[in-house]
């Protein structure tokens, strides 16, 4: 009775914890899945021939090769998601010129909401089949649940649960978890059904992130090693639909059953260079700096597979394969993103080693028990700090004020150089100023779009979009905040156009409401106002000052707004701003 309300405890703070934290929202690579995803939904394949409405937003993710419109991301993820996008269809509505998420991002609400249910699905089914796998290995319920916990909170996943929920990562964490779960039941109960399920297993895991090949050699090693002829083959008949499924998908978008289309566009190793201790301790995106605890993780592993020699194939040379081919990752810092995500799909493993030395300490005295929990609670307790902080955290702007992660890591883009001393010393810094304007820099200061709840409550800003009609005229589109919330503002537009600067300010716009504004540039030397949304004043300036939150229209035209302090600009190129 007692594990069950922890467990359902366990379950409320979860969801509690979406509500607080969940991001409908999707950001960098996530648009490449998405894509894939969403291109099922509406073409029943995996060809897109014409423009997705969100194809501006998706930056490197997605683009347009000989009229088809790819991405060079695998499409396991998507196939998983694709069901709650099937859902969310039929709730989508708006256009990006009329609707607040789809002005902001690109996609509808609906889609935002299916993505993060999604991720949050898959991550509480991947929990389960960890701790599944621990009580299948012999540990007792209290060791299972608290390895489940640390390993979760500590290696970041709730981040790609909630924040990152379009990226691959807890995908990942399910097909490896499934794997390993299949591979034991097969050892328990010797049914050759379970062969085949972990061969489905490793084929979806490697068509979710192709990289993910070298967790299953060693296992498949094991079992040809270990095991009869007829459990290879149902092994390898398992994996053959996710192998036609990525050749297919790669002939369809990149006329290659080989051809990734990532591979050709993007260099994806680089072994001149190891970068090994750049990954496992660097203060940028080192896994142990970030994920300290995974450490205690990685030393019961090791003891673990010491203790059992054959499963070390199944358990420890899948975890060292993985870190060995990351090192020679150019990207070894995995771009704009917290901890070392690279990992996250090791997550399993880890949940064993923890698993291991708290069973280690459970055997010791009383005092060394609770020494070795309360150490372990404080690494786990240090990564949720960081976790929570980085939310509310203007990483790309840490860079200004440590030159020193410059020097070192000169490699890195520097609004990602950001390391977990950046972001505690950011907060320690604001607390020290003792101003009154903390919650409101902490809102600011938000990651990965707003959360469900302050979404919920209105916490965002009305849009102003911009619509080329042609080379010199425009629509500029202003549309309300989520919740249509009350605001009037004066409304500043900066134009510059050659060497003249142009500013029309409109007076009490009632931005509750979506609204025109028709700008035309195709005057010689002058620009106009086709249509009036409210009584405005025009101004001619002989400067070429612009604020950095601005357009460039064409080779002499910008544009830039100012509207109070409650009103943002969005474009593809901005929408972040």
């Amino acid at each position: 009775m007692r594990k069950k309300l922890v467990i359902i405890g366990l379950g409320v703070l979860f969801l509690l914890s979406i509500l607080v934290n969940g991001s409908p929202f999707i950001f960098g690579d996530g648009y490449g899945y998405f894509h894939n995803a969403k291109t099922l939904v509406t073409t029943g394949s995996f060809l897109e021939l014409k423009e997705p409405e969100y194809f501006p937003y998706t930056g490197h993710a997605v683009t347009e090769q000989n009229g088809k419109f790819v991405t060079s991301y695998p499409p396991g993820s998507s196939i998983l998601l694709w069901p709650f996008l099937t859902v969310s269809k039929f709730f989508d509505s708006g256009t990006i010129y009329t609707d607040y998420y789809k002005a902001f991002d690109g996609h509808s609400v609906a889609d935002g909401l299916a993505v993060l249910l999604a991720a949050s699905f898959y991550a509480f089914l991947s929990l389960v089949i960890i701790y599944k796998i621990l009580k299948s290995l012999g540990f007792n319920s209290k060791i299972s649940l608290i390895s489940v916990v640390v390993v979760y909170i500590g290696s970041y996943a709730l981040s790609y649960t909630e924040q990152f929920a379009s990226y691959s990562h807890i995908y990942e964490i399910f097909a490896v978890s499934t794997l390993l779960y299949f591979l034991i039941q097969f050892g328990k109960k010797f049914e050759y059904k379970y062969t085949l399920f972990a061969g489905a297993a490793a084929g979806l895991l490697v068509l979710i992130r192709p990289v993910d090949v070298v967790i299953v050699i060693p296992i498949l090693f094991f079992v040809f090693a270990y095991r009869n002829t007829k459990s290879s083959i149902l092994f390898i008949l398992g994996a053959i639909p996710s192998a036609l499924i990525f050749f297919l998908y790669n002939t369809i978008n990149f006329g290659n059953p080989l051809s990734t289309g990532y591979g050709s566009s993007e260099k994806l190793f680089d072994f001149t260079k190891f970068n090994l201790v750049n990954l496992l301790f660097s203060d940028v995106r080192g896994w142990y700096i970030y994920s300290p605890v995974m450490l205690i993780g990685s030393i019961g592993l090791l003891i673990y597979a010491w203790r059992n020699r054959p499963s070390f194939l199944i358990y420890l040379a899948p975890c060292i394969l993985l870190i060995l081919t990351y090192s020679f990752w150019p990207n070894w810092w995995a771009g704009d993103s917290l901890g070392q995500r690279f990992f996250l799909v090791l997550i399993p493993f880890m949940a064993i080693g923890i698993a291991v030395s708290l069973r280690g300490a459970q055997r010791q005295s009383n005092l060394i028990q609770t020494i070795a929990i309360f150490f372990i609670a404080t690494l786990t307790i240090y990564s949720l700090t960081i976790t929570i902080l980085y939310r509310i955290t203007p990483t790309d702007e840490l860079y200004k004020t440590n030159a020193v992660t410059a020097e070192k890591y000169p490699e890195v883009t520097p609004a990602e150089r950001f390391t977990p001393f950046d972001i505690l010393n950011y907060h320690k810094e604001l607390i020290d100023q003792g101003e009154f304007k903390f919650p409101n820099k902490l809102i600011q200061g938000f990651n990965g779009g707003r959360s469900l709840l302050l979404l919920a409550l209105g916490q965002t800003y009305p849009i102003a979009k911009l619509e080329k009609i042609s080379d010199l005229t425009f629509i500029i589109h202003l549309i309300p905040n989520n919740i249509n919330s009350p605001v009037i503002s004066n409304v500043r537009i900066g134009i510059q156009q050659s060497s003249n600067y142009y500013v029309f300010t409109f007076k009490n716009v009632d931005l509750s409401k979506t609204s025109e504004i028709q700008l035309d540039c195709s005057i010689e030397s002058d620009c106009v106002i086709k249509n009036s949304i409210n009584e405005f004043t025009k101004e001619v300036l002989s400067t070429t000052e612009i604020t950095s939150k601005q357009i460039e229209l064409s080779s002499d035209l910008k544009i830039d707004f100012e509207a109070g302090e409650n009103i943002k600009l969005v474009d593809y190129k901005l929408k972040n701003l």
